[in-house]
């Protein structure tokens, strides 16, 4: 088994060789520029917030039905909007197409 002594490592011929140590900063890098991209997004999450869940008005624009026949009525202020019934079988309509489409 042929020994290597750590004054030998940065010396031609060694181990790592250029190639190695070339392989060593770059990895570097790219773990610097991971931190900093992660540490950013991290900091500004609003970047994955969805645009299509901005407070549209989709409630309005159905009807909801339980079994009986009565009205659902949502929450519309809660993010996202609550609607409570006693069943879970509910019939619901478009009333508005014109507040979907947009």
């Amino acid at each position: 088994m042929k020994k290597v002594y750590a004054s030998a490592l940065n010396q031609k011929g060694s181990p790592c060789g250029e190639a190695g140590i070339i392989t060593h900063i770059v990895l570097i890098i790219i773990l610097a520029v991971g931190l900093i991209a992660g540490l950013y997004l991290v900091q500004h999450p609003q970047i994955f917030r969805p645009k299509a869940g901005g407070g549209s008005p989709i409630i309005p624009a159905l009807e909801m039905r339980d079994s009986n026949g009565e009205n659902i009525n949502c929450d519309t202020s809660a993010n996202p909007p609550v609607c409570e019934t006693s069943t879970q079988d509910i019939t619901i309509k478009i009333k508005d197409l014109d507040i979907l489409q947009k």
